[in-house]
């Protein structure tokens, strides 16, 4: 397995440490390892130094430890992990909250694998993107489906800039998962691979037969032809090919991810992508897409650069700006976010009414023609998206204290699927039951057992749910919004409460 050791001063926040290295002895043993090592007993300068002989061959430490780069890593991180916690005792029992403090320990480098290329299962950026995320992930897995809307989050953040590559690593407790990827690739044969990917992970769980019809009609692909495809089991070889590609570099868990090659073990946060990618741009000398949250959208000036914007298509990530020299007769060039515009000016965001731009460093805005004179207002309140059908602000959530989680899946609502829930409206309202959480002195609505293949397994919804909050209006017995808003065909976000009492977000996008 090739790997090396990159040569910026950006590291990733802890991973997740093996699980046979969680007991509080073997913590203990690790850390008191660590210790060691880093008191000068045994490396860098012991790493030439031979750990085995086979006949005339020698075998070193250092090969020792390039076969088990990725285990090694864990470990570091967890002794990191420990020291870390023991600093941060230290600095708050010398009184840090009257004199301030700084932490200087910096986490382990991580090692970059040489990967093999992926086939197929490509988002994003394509094959001009300075980056490229690997992740190796199944469909059964709720940590994978819990990574759907940090991907997403990403894409959204850097554009061009990111490709995206799906890994299959099924896992042996998880006995339909590799059915599931078979599945995916097999929409894939029909042009669908990634609106049956993210069906997949709404959907969630086991995939028996009706799940997998439910899936089928969500991403909108032939259920029959895919049923053909598994019997045939055409995508078994490719599906195998994934999964030892990660058997091969000591994978055994999901989901893993690596950034240009750099190993990024268990579930993650934005933050902790974000800091290899943007030290990977900034090391191949690319800039680095600015942050651009509601306060920076709503504070940006109207750009003084020669340009105009004669049009924007498509939605979210896959948006284009038509971008002329101001004066110009033509319509000028297709940008992506993450393009160059001209030196020091980089395309930040596109929206329906504006473009933002990061002119070195400051965000500024160009309008699109047409829409010069009225701000318009994202969900979060900021200006931006006021395209018909686009979710509007919830203010109430914000009053009640309420923040609104990342959406678990944002997906398209077929519109052939939304006629046949209107048709069937009343059949679908007896599913729903008064709950016991009440608002304004209304009960909530729950669903009760649902059709396996129905609209609202299709949705990835499940029974026991209790429906909260659509489009920033409250669902209730009284007042149920989500019809009326299907029927006027726009787009519909709606949290739900799942049993344990965490809050789930789902973001339909009208077709």
């Amino acid at each position: 397995m090739p790997v090396s050791n990159p040569t910026h001063p950006h590291f990733p926040s802890p991973c997740v440490a093996s699980r046979r290295f969680r007991s509080p002895a073997a913590l203990a043993a690790l850390g008191l390892w660590f210790l060691a090592l880093a008191a000068g007993a045994g490396e860098p300068d012991d790493a030439n130094a031979v750990a085995a002989r086979v006949g005339e061959r020698e075998i070193t430490v250092a090969e020792v430890d390039a076969a088990a780069a990725l285990p090694l890593h864990d470990l570091a991180m967890e002794a990191y992990r420990v020291r870390l916690e023991t600093l941060e005792g230290l600095v708050a029992g010398e009184g840090a909250g009257e004199s301030g403090a700084e932490i200087l320990l910096a986490p382990p480098m991580p090692p970059r694998v040489a990967l093999t290329p992926a086939a197929g299962s490509i988002r994003g950026g394509g094959t001009d993107a300075p980056v490229t995320l690997a992740v190796y992930c199944n469909f059964q897995s709720r940590h994978c489906a819990d990574l759907q809307p940090v991907l997403h989050a990403l894409r959204e953040r850097y554009g061009i800039l990111l490709r995206q590559e799906h890994r299959d690593l099924p896992l042996p407790y998880h006995r339909h998962a590799r059915m599931a990827a078979e599945a995916a690739r097999c929409a894939g044969e029909q042009g669908r691979y990634w609106p049956y990917h993210d069906a997949l992970y709404l959907r969630g769980g086991d995939f028996d037969a009706a799940a997998l019809r439910a899936v089928a009609r969500l991403a909108e692909v032939d259920a029959d032809a895919i049923g053909a495809c598994l019997a045939a089991g055409r995508q078994r070889t490719a599906v195998e090919r994934d999964a030892a590609s990660g058997r091969r570099i000591g994978l055994g868990s999901v989901p893993v991810s690596f950034v240009n090659g750099l190993y990024l073990r268990g579930p993650a946060g934005e933050a902790r992508f974000r800091r290899l990618i943007d030290a990977e741009l900034e090391r191949l000398g690319y800039g680095i897409p600015p942050r651009l949250d509601a306060g920076i959208l709503r504070a940006a000036p109207r750009s003084g650069l020669a340009w105009s914007v004669s049009g924007v298509a498509g939605r979210g990530a896959g948006r284009l700006a038509l971008i002329a020299p101001e004066g110009s007769t033509g319509p000028g060039r297709a940008f992506r976010p993450g393009q160059r515009l001209e030196a020091g000016v980089m395309v930040a965001r596109i929206e329906p009414e504006r473009v933002y731009l990061d002119h070195d460093g400051r965000i500024e805005y160009l309008p699109v023609s047409g829409h010069a004179a009225e701000p318009v207002l994202l969900a979060d309140g900021a200006p931006g998206d006021a395209e018909k059908g686009a979710v509007p602000p919830d203010p109430g959530m914000a009053e009640a204290g309420y923040r609104l989680p990342e959406p678990a899946a944002e997906i398209t609502l077929p519109a052939a699927l939304v006629t046949e829930a209107l048709a069937e409206r009343e059949a679908l309202e007896r599913q729903l039951e008064a709950a016991e959480h009440v608002v304004e002195g209304h009960a909530l609505l729950r669903l009760g057992e649902i059709e396996p293949g129905g609209f609202y397994a299709s949705l990835g919804l499940r029974a026991g749910d209790v429906l909260m909050r659509v489009n920033g209006e409250w669902i209730h017995a009284d007042h149920n919004p989500l019809w009326r808003l299907l029927a006027e065909g726009v787009d519909i976000d709606l949290t739900v409460i799942r049993r344990g009492g965490l809050p789930r977000r789902f973001i339909y996008r009208a077709e």
